[in-house]
């Protein structure tokens, strides 16, 4: 059973690039465990942490669950969204923020 409707992925899709094609939900479905794999509603993939925020608290509002989505290595099932929902690819969050080299120190997106 679905838990994304139309109107959540449309509502998404007017601040944020959201995806519910096979494909994309088949690449989300899994990690590189043992574990069976979940497709998700729908993936979204934001590109600045506005756009992560948002997509959370509409998710919050409609009580539907959200899974991040790194790199999809997880070796113990994290990725994979086992309640269905939205998956959250962070793979747009690429960018350096800051570096402070006399802190040894570097402030990334995701």
């Amino acid at each position: 059973m679905t838990v994304v409707d139309e109107s959540l992925r449309e509502t998404l899709a007017g601040f944020v690039r959201v995806s519910d094609g096979d494909s994309d939900r088949d690449l989300h479905a899994a990690d590189i465990t043992f574990h069976l794999p979940r497709r998700p509603d729908l993936v979204a993939y934001p590109s600045s942490t506005a756009e992560v925020s948002r997509t959370l608290a509409v998710a919050n509002e409609r009580r539907v669950p959200v899974t991040p989505f790194g790199a999809g290595s997880s070796l113990e099932g994290h990725v994979i969204p086992t309640r269905g929902g939205i998956s959250l690819d962070l793979s747009e969050l690429n960018r350096i923020v800051e570096i402070a080299p006399a802190d040894l120190n570097a402030t990334v997106q995701a």
